[in-house]
């Protein structure tokens, strides 16, 4: 399916809200998620009082580079035919999120071949 910059951003910004809730759903039933390093994670967040955990948990996957590649790569990928239309897409997302991990991911694309 062929995505425009901005529907990829608005799929990434849903998805990493949609994991980070289900995690939390998870943690609070079973006081554990299936990886643990969220796990550790949302244990911190709660001892540090945090109210938001699920707005707190995604914006520790935003942080989380390799999951962004991951996501982001296979949007763009799925979205252009050809390099061209990648880097074009790459060069439309730069700066759309206030996240440094996505404005350094976003810098990797840039400079990668998209064959």
């Amino acid at each position: 399916m062929n995505m425009s910059a901005r529907e990829i951003k608005k799929y990434a910004e849903d998805a990493v809200g949609d994991i980070s809730s289900d995690l939390v759903q998870e943690f609070k039933t079973n006081g554990k998620c299936s990886d643990p390093e969220f796990t550790t994670e949302l244990k911190k967040l709660k001892k540090n009082g945090v109210s938001d955990l699920v707005g707190a948990l995604a914006d520790h996957m935003y942080n989380q580079e390799s999951f962004l590649e991951d996501m982001l790569g296979d949007k763009i990928y799925e979205s252009a035919p050809d390099e061209e239309g990648r880097l074009k897409l790459v060069s439309e997302l730069r700066g759309m999120a206030n996240f440094p991990s996505w404005n350094h991911v976003i810098e990797k694309f840039m400079n990668q071949p998209w064959k």
